[in-house]
């Protein structure tokens, strides 16, 4: 009789022994969990005092209708979740659970940005960043592992 084949989450060890791998779990997402501290931001050469929230994963969209299923001459183009224009170099989408909606981000490599937008495919530790063209956005392709802060708000 011949062996059946392990499932996709079993291992076989050496005696031929099936045994169940635990799944991997997604951390919570505790977004102001770490103290203030300074973070040198790279691209933009300055030092800004924030909290680090954890890892995400970047992408990038444009205003074109590939991105947002809108065209220039439909109700609410180009107008972000917040209700705000969408603006290049400030607005990123977020999942609102994660990042609340006018939220001040520093996000490594990147720069200074605000929560302004959500999207579809926007779900948990991912940021999706305007940018001004689809080719724009085609070429920044995804980023994994990317470190994001809060900015610290002023009093």
């Amino acid at each position: 009789m011949a062996a059946s084949a392990p499932h996709r989450h079993q291992t076989v060890h050496r005696r031929q022994e099936v045994k169940e791998r635990p799944e991997a779990k997604e951390r919570p997402v505790e977004p102001l969990r770490h103290a203030m501290r300074p973070v040198h931001d790279a691209a933009s050469s300055a030092t800004h005092r924030a909290r680090e929230l954890d890892n995400f994963t970047l992408t990038a969209y444009s205003l074109d209708y590939h991105s947002t299923g809108k065209w220039p001459s439909s109700p609410g183009y180009g107008i972000t979740a917040s209700g705000k224009r969408a603006a290049v170099g400030r607005t990123v989408a977020v999942d609102p659970s994660v990042i609340p909606i006018g939220t001040k981000l520093m996000i490594e490599g990147v720069g200074v940005r605000i929560a302004e937008d959500t999207g579809g495919a926007v779900k948990g530790r991912h940021i999706d960043i305007l940018l001004p063209s689809e080719a724009a956005a085609y070429q920044f392709g995804v980023k994994r592992h990317v470190r994001v802060y809060v900015e610290e708000m002023s009093k």
